[in-house]
Protein backbone atom coordinates (compact mmCIF):
# COMPACT_ATOMS: atom_id res chain seq x y z
CA UNK A 1 0.00 0.00 0.00
CA UNK A 2 1.34 3.43 -0.95
CA UNK A 3 1.54 5.62 2.15
CA UNK A 4 2.48 8.74 0.19
CA UNK A 5 -0.42 11.19 -0.29
CA UNK A 6 -2.04 11.18 -3.72
CA UNK A 7 -1.52 14.30 -5.83
CA UNK A 8 -4.07 15.19 -8.51
CA UNK A 9 -2.66 17.14 -11.46
CA UNK A 10 -5.36 18.83 -13.55
CA UNK A 11 -4.60 19.64 -17.18
CA UNK A 12 -7.23 21.66 -19.13
CA UNK A 13 -6.72 21.13 -22.85
CA UNK A 14 -8.01 22.71 -26.03
CA UNK A 15 -6.45 22.22 -29.48
CA UNK A 16 -2.95 21.60 -28.17
CA UNK A 17 -1.69 18.78 -30.39
CA UNK A 18 1.79 20.31 -30.74
CA UNK A 19 2.48 20.45 -27.02
CA UNK A 20 0.30 17.99 -25.11
CA UNK A 21 2.61 14.95 -25.42
CA UNK A 22 5.53 16.86 -23.87
CA UNK A 23 3.26 18.24 -21.15
CA UNK A 24 1.85 14.87 -20.11
CA UNK A 25 5.22 13.20 -20.54
CA UNK A 26 6.67 15.57 -17.96
CA UNK A 27 3.93 14.57 -15.52
CA UNK A 28 4.28 10.84 -16.10
CA UNK A 29 8.03 11.16 -15.52
CA UNK A 30 7.70 12.84 -12.11
CA UNK A 31 9.99 11.43 -9.41
CA UNK A 32 6.92 11.56 -7.17
CA UNK A 33 4.87 8.70 -8.56
CA UNK A 34 1.69 8.61 -6.47
CA UNK A 35 -0.34 10.91 -8.66
CA UNK A 36 -3.33 11.01 -10.94
CA UNK A 37 -3.20 13.05 -14.12
CA UNK A 38 -6.62 14.41 -15.06
CA UNK A 39 -6.80 15.74 -18.62
CA UNK A 40 -9.99 17.65 -19.37
CA UNK A 41 -10.44 17.92 -23.14
CA UNK A 42 -12.46 21.10 -23.59
CA UNK A 43 -13.92 20.14 -26.97
CA UNK A 44 -10.65 20.00 -28.94
CA UNK A 45 -11.01 19.87 -32.71
CA UNK A 46 -7.46 18.78 -33.55
CA UNK A 47 -5.54 15.57 -32.71
CA UNK A 48 -5.16 16.43 -29.02
CA UNK A 49 -7.76 13.88 -27.92
CA UNK A 50 -6.27 11.13 -30.07
CA UNK A 51 -2.80 11.77 -28.67
CA UNK A 52 -4.13 11.67 -25.13
CA UNK A 53 -5.94 8.38 -25.70
CA UNK A 54 -2.59 6.89 -26.69
CA UNK A 55 -1.02 8.31 -23.53
CA UNK A 56 -3.81 6.83 -21.37
CA UNK A 57 -2.99 3.38 -22.73
CA UNK A 58 0.62 3.86 -21.66
CA UNK A 59 0.05 5.17 -18.12
CA UNK A 60 -2.88 3.99 -16.01
CA UNK A 61 -2.57 7.08 -13.80
CA UNK A 62 -3.89 9.26 -16.64
CA UNK A 63 -7.62 9.99 -16.85
CA UNK A 64 -9.10 11.62 -19.94
CA UNK A 65 -12.39 13.49 -19.61
CA UNK A 66 -14.07 15.16 -22.58
CA UNK A 67 -16.60 17.97 -22.42
CA UNK A 68 -18.15 20.44 -24.81
CA UNK A 69 -16.13 23.60 -25.15
CA UNK A 70 -16.76 25.75 -22.07
CA UNK A 71 -13.48 27.54 -21.52
CA UNK A 72 -10.49 26.96 -19.28
CA UNK A 73 -12.34 27.71 -16.03
CA UNK A 74 -15.03 25.19 -16.85
CA UNK A 75 -12.37 22.59 -17.69
CA UNK A 76 -10.46 23.18 -14.46
CA UNK A 77 -13.68 22.95 -12.46
CA UNK A 78 -14.47 19.64 -14.13
CA UNK A 79 -11.02 18.42 -13.16
CA UNK A 80 -11.55 19.48 -9.55
CA UNK A 81 -14.79 17.51 -9.44
CA UNK A 82 -12.90 14.36 -10.46
CA UNK A 83 -9.80 14.95 -8.31
CA UNK A 84 -9.38 12.43 -5.49
CA UNK A 85 -5.93 13.47 -4.26
CA UNK A 86 -5.08 15.11 -0.96
CA UNK A 87 -3.13 17.68 -2.93
CA UNK A 88 -3.95 19.41 -6.21
CA UNK A 89 -1.70 20.94 -8.86
CA UNK A 90 -2.49 22.45 -12.27
CA UNK A 91 -0.56 22.37 -15.52
CA UNK A 92 -1.51 24.16 -18.73
CA UNK A 93 -1.45 21.85 -21.73
CA UNK A 94 1.37 23.68 -23.53
CA UNK A 95 3.59 23.90 -20.43
CA UNK A 96 5.55 21.29 -18.49
CA UNK A 97 6.97 20.37 -15.07
CA UNK A 98 10.59 19.65 -14.26
CA UNK A 99 10.91 16.01 -13.21
CA UNK A 100 11.12 16.71 -9.46
CA UNK A 101 8.60 19.55 -9.22
CA UNK A 102 5.95 17.65 -7.27
CA UNK A 103 8.55 16.13 -4.93
CA UNK A 104 9.96 19.60 -4.37
CA UNK A 105 6.59 21.20 -3.61
CA UNK A 106 5.22 18.40 -1.43
CA UNK A 107 8.42 18.22 0.63
CA UNK A 108 8.11 21.93 1.34
CA UNK A 109 4.42 21.55 2.21
CA UNK A 110 5.17 18.78 4.70
CA UNK A 111 8.17 20.57 6.16
CA UNK A 112 6.20 23.77 6.84
CA UNK A 113 2.72 22.25 7.31
CA UNK A 114 1.57 24.59 4.54
CA UNK A 115 -1.72 24.81 2.66
CA UNK A 116 -0.19 26.30 -0.52
CA UNK A 117 3.35 25.94 -1.84
CA UNK A 118 4.66 27.73 -4.91
CA UNK A 119 7.85 27.25 -6.91
CA UNK A 120 9.55 29.60 -9.34
CA UNK A 121 8.67 29.73 -13.05
CA UNK A 122 10.78 29.59 -16.19
CA UNK A 123 9.10 31.65 -18.93
CA UNK A 124 10.19 30.27 -22.32
CA UNK A 125 9.89 32.29 -25.53
CA UNK A 126 9.80 31.11 -29.12
CA UNK A 127 13.12 32.78 -29.87
CA UNK A 128 14.84 30.45 -27.40
CA UNK A 129 15.24 33.03 -24.66
CA UNK A 130 13.89 32.50 -21.17
CA UNK A 131 13.45 34.45 -17.93
CA UNK A 132 12.85 33.42 -14.33
CA UNK A 133 9.74 34.73 -12.53
CA UNK A 134 8.16 34.43 -9.08
CA UNK A 135 11.43 33.13 -7.70
CA UNK A 136 12.51 34.77 -4.41
CA UNK A 137 16.17 34.57 -3.42
CA UNK A 138 15.26 32.30 -0.52
CA UNK A 139 12.21 30.49 0.85
CA UNK A 140 9.46 32.83 2.03
CA UNK A 141 6.78 31.79 4.53
CA UNK A 142 3.61 33.64 5.52
CA UNK A 143 0.86 32.70 7.93
CA UNK A 144 -1.77 33.33 5.29
CA UNK A 145 -2.15 36.17 2.84
CA UNK A 146 -3.30 38.70 5.43
CA UNK A 147 -0.02 38.46 7.31
CA UNK A 148 2.13 38.65 4.17
CA UNK A 149 4.50 41.54 3.55
CA UNK A 150 4.66 43.41 0.24
CA UNK A 151 7.70 41.51 -1.04
CA UNK A 152 5.89 38.23 -0.40
CA UNK A 153 2.84 39.45 -2.31
CA UNK A 154 5.02 40.49 -5.24
CA UNK A 155 6.47 36.97 -5.44
CA UNK A 156 3.11 35.25 -5.03
CA UNK A 157 2.26 34.50 -8.67
CA UNK A 158 -1.08 35.29 -10.25
CA UNK A 159 -1.28 31.85 -11.86
CA UNK A 160 -2.30 28.51 -10.37
CA UNK A 161 0.10 26.49 -12.49
CA UNK A 162 3.19 26.70 -10.25
CA UNK A 163 1.39 25.93 -7.01
CA UNK A 164 0.45 22.88 -4.94
CA UNK A 165 -2.82 23.24 -2.99
CA UNK A 166 -4.05 21.22 -0.04
CA UNK A 167 -7.26 19.70 -1.42
CA UNK A 168 -9.46 20.46 1.58
CA UNK A 169 -8.54 24.14 1.26
CA UNK A 170 -10.30 24.19 -2.12
CA UNK A 171 -13.57 22.66 -0.90
CA UNK A 172 -16.38 24.92 -2.04
CA UNK A 173 -14.11 26.91 -4.37
CA UNK A 174 -14.27 27.00 -8.14
CA UNK A 175 -12.89 29.01 -11.03
CA UNK A 176 -15.24 31.80 -12.06
CA UNK A 177 -16.52 30.84 -15.52
CA UNK A 178 -17.59 34.43 -16.25
CA UNK A 179 -13.99 35.46 -16.79
CA UNK A 180 -11.99 34.64 -19.91
CA UNK A 181 -8.75 36.04 -18.44
CA UNK A 182 -7.50 36.50 -14.88
CA UNK A 183 -9.60 33.62 -13.56
CA UNK A 184 -6.61 31.90 -11.94
CA UNK A 185 -5.47 35.17 -10.33
CA UNK A 186 -8.85 35.42 -8.61
CA UNK A 187 -8.78 31.74 -7.65
CA UNK A 188 -5.23 31.97 -6.25
CA UNK A 189 -6.09 34.97 -4.07
CA UNK A 190 -9.31 33.37 -2.82
CA UNK A 191 -7.41 30.21 -1.85
CA UNK A 192 -4.58 32.23 -0.28
CA UNK A 193 -7.06 34.21 1.85
CA UNK A 194 -8.33 30.91 3.24
CA UNK A 195 -4.86 29.41 3.79
CA UNK A 196 -3.22 29.33 7.20
CA UNK A 197 0.30 29.03 5.81
CA UNK A 198 1.78 29.73 2.36
CA UNK A 199 5.32 28.90 1.27
CA UNK A 200 7.15 30.38 -1.71
CA UNK A 201 10.14 28.28 -2.73
CA UNK A 202 12.98 29.76 -4.74
CA UNK A 203 13.82 27.14 -7.37
CA UNK A 204 12.06 27.45 -10.75
CA UNK A 205 10.41 24.11 -11.54
CA UNK A 206 7.49 25.08 -13.79
CA UNK A 207 8.05 25.90 -17.48
CA UNK A 208 5.60 28.42 -18.87
CA UNK A 209 5.85 28.21 -22.65
CA UNK A 210 4.83 31.27 -24.65
CA UNK A 211 4.21 30.87 -28.36
CA UNK A 212 2.22 32.52 -31.12
CA UNK A 213 -0.92 30.65 -30.07
CA UNK A 214 -0.68 31.67 -26.41
CA UNK A 215 -3.29 33.96 -24.88
CA UNK A 216 -0.59 36.54 -24.12
CA UNK A 217 0.03 36.93 -27.88
CA UNK A 218 -3.62 37.24 -28.86
CA UNK A 219 -5.14 40.63 -29.60
CA UNK A 220 -7.60 41.53 -26.84
CA UNK A 221 -11.30 41.93 -27.41
CA UNK A 222 -13.84 43.92 -25.42
CA UNK A 223 -14.75 40.91 -23.24
CA UNK A 224 -11.16 40.05 -22.31
CA UNK A 225 -10.35 43.68 -21.51
CA UNK A 226 -13.43 43.97 -19.34
CA UNK A 227 -12.53 40.76 -17.51
CA UNK A 228 -8.95 41.91 -17.11
CA UNK A 229 -10.18 44.96 -15.17
CA UNK A 230 -12.94 43.13 -13.30
CA UNK A 231 -10.69 40.58 -11.62
CA UNK A 232 -8.56 43.05 -9.58
CA UNK A 233 -11.73 45.00 -8.80
CA UNK A 234 -13.27 41.83 -7.36
CA UNK A 235 -10.12 41.13 -5.36
CA UNK A 236 -10.25 44.67 -3.97
CA UNK A 237 -13.79 43.94 -2.79
CA UNK A 238 -12.54 40.74 -1.13
CA UNK A 239 -9.81 42.60 0.79
CA UNK A 240 -11.72 45.68 1.99
CA UNK A 241 -11.12 44.71 5.64
CA UNK A 242 -7.32 44.65 5.30
CA UNK A 243 -5.66 48.02 4.62
CA UNK A 244 -2.32 46.54 3.54
CA UNK A 245 -3.84 44.07 1.06
CA UNK A 246 -6.28 46.69 -0.19
CA UNK A 247 -3.42 49.06 -0.96
CA UNK A 248 -1.42 46.33 -2.71
CA UNK A 249 -4.30 45.18 -4.93
CA UNK A 250 -5.30 48.77 -5.72
CA UNK A 251 -1.79 49.11 -7.15
CA UNK A 252 -2.38 45.90 -9.13
CA UNK A 253 -5.57 47.40 -10.56
CA UNK A 254 -3.75 50.58 -11.55
CA UNK A 255 -1.01 48.55 -13.27
CA UNK A 256 -3.72 46.66 -15.11
CA UNK A 257 -5.06 50.02 -16.27
CA UNK A 258 -1.56 50.97 -17.44
CA UNK A 259 -1.46 47.81 -19.54
CA UNK A 260 -4.89 48.37 -21.03
CA UNK A 261 -4.05 51.96 -21.94
CA UNK A 262 -0.52 51.46 -23.21
CA UNK A 263 0.69 47.97 -24.06
CA UNK A 264 -2.61 47.02 -25.67
CA UNK A 265 -3.67 50.38 -27.09
CA UNK A 266 -1.99 49.44 -30.38
CA UNK A 267 -4.75 46.97 -31.24
CA UNK A 268 -7.74 47.87 -29.13
CA UNK A 269 -11.07 47.05 -30.79
CA UNK A 270 -13.37 49.98 -31.48
CA UNK A 271 -15.97 48.73 -29.03
CA UNK A 272 -13.49 48.89 -26.14
CA UNK A 273 -13.68 52.67 -25.74
CA UNK A 274 -15.82 52.37 -22.61
CA UNK A 275 -13.30 50.03 -20.96
CA UNK A 276 -10.35 52.26 -21.79
CA UNK A 277 -12.24 55.29 -20.52
CA UNK A 278 -12.85 53.48 -17.23
CA UNK A 279 -9.15 52.64 -16.96
CA UNK A 280 -8.12 56.24 -17.67
CA UNK A 281 -10.67 57.55 -15.17
CA UNK A 282 -9.26 55.23 -12.46
CA UNK A 283 -5.72 56.43 -13.18
CA UNK A 284 -6.77 60.09 -13.03
CA UNK A 285 -8.66 59.49 -9.80
CA UNK A 286 -5.58 57.91 -8.23
CA UNK A 287 -3.07 60.37 -9.68
CA UNK A 288 -2.04 61.66 -6.24
CA UNK A 289 -1.66 58.10 -4.94
CA UNK A 290 0.53 57.07 -7.90
CA UNK A 291 2.76 60.13 -7.53
CA UNK A 292 3.23 59.53 -3.80
CA UNK A 293 3.39 55.72 -3.73
CA UNK A 294 6.96 54.43 -3.68
CA UNK A 295 5.90 51.23 -5.41
CA UNK A 296 5.40 53.08 -8.71
CA UNK A 297 8.38 53.90 -10.90
CA UNK A 298 9.14 57.27 -12.47
CA UNK A 299 8.20 55.79 -15.85
CA UNK A 300 4.80 54.73 -14.51
CA UNK A 301 4.21 58.22 -13.11
CA UNK A 302 4.99 59.78 -16.50
CA UNK A 303 2.66 57.28 -18.17
CA UNK A 304 -0.10 58.30 -15.78
CA UNK A 305 0.30 61.96 -16.67
CA UNK A 306 0.32 61.28 -20.41
CA UNK A 307 -2.62 58.86 -20.29
CA UNK A 308 -4.60 61.27 -18.12
CA UNK A 309 -3.89 64.54 -19.92
CA UNK A 310 -2.37 63.75 -23.33
CA UNK A 311 -4.17 60.60 -24.37
CA UNK A 312 -4.24 61.21 -28.14
CA UNK A 313 -0.53 61.94 -28.23
CA UNK A 314 0.30 58.92 -26.08
CA UNK A 315 -1.84 56.53 -28.15
CA UNK A 316 -0.24 57.85 -31.34
CA UNK A 317 3.28 57.43 -29.91
CA UNK A 318 2.65 53.85 -28.75
CA UNK A 319 1.18 52.80 -32.09
CA UNK A 320 3.97 54.45 -34.04
CA UNK A 321 6.58 52.71 -31.91
CA UNK A 322 4.82 49.40 -32.53
CA UNK A 323 5.09 49.93 -36.29
CA UNK A 324 8.81 50.44 -35.87
CA UNK A 325 8.82 53.88 -37.44
CA UNK A 326 11.56 56.29 -36.35
CA UNK A 327 10.65 58.71 -33.60
CA UNK A 328 10.97 62.43 -34.32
Amino acid sequence: MNDKPLISVIVPMYNCEKYIAKCIGSLSAQTYDNLEIIIVDDGSEDRSGEICRELVSEDKRIKLIRQDNGGISSARNKGLCHASGKWVAFCDSDDYFESDMLDYLLSAAMRHNADIVQCGVVIEYENGKSVIACSPEQTMVAGGLRSAETNFLKNFGKYVHSKLFRRELLDGMSFNIRYSVGEDFLFSVEAALAAKKIVLESKPKYHYVQHSGSACYSAPNAKSLSDWRSVPLEIINMTQDDESLLRYYLNELLRTDFDICSRYVRFLPDNSTEIVDAARKELRKNLGHIMAERDFTAKERVKTLLISFAWRFYAFAVRRKKRGEPQN
